[in-house]
């Protein structure tokens, strides 16, 4: 099982046995599928203009 701070680069913030707030997953997660898309969109867009 993964420590409850497991990905967290600044370390634990918070109490053991306290949880983590959904809200900081799903903010992680839109943040990282927008960070992908705008690479993704943006190296098509390179490409289209470099052909």
């Amino acid at each position: 099982m993964f420590a409850a701070c497991w990905g967290d680069p600044l370390g634990c913030d918070f109490p053991a046995g306290e949880g983590v707030d959904p809200l900081t997953y799903v903010l992680r997660i839109a943040g990282v599928m927008i960070m992908v898309f705008g690479i993704a969109i943006g190296g098509m867009l390179t490409l289209f203009h470099l052909a």
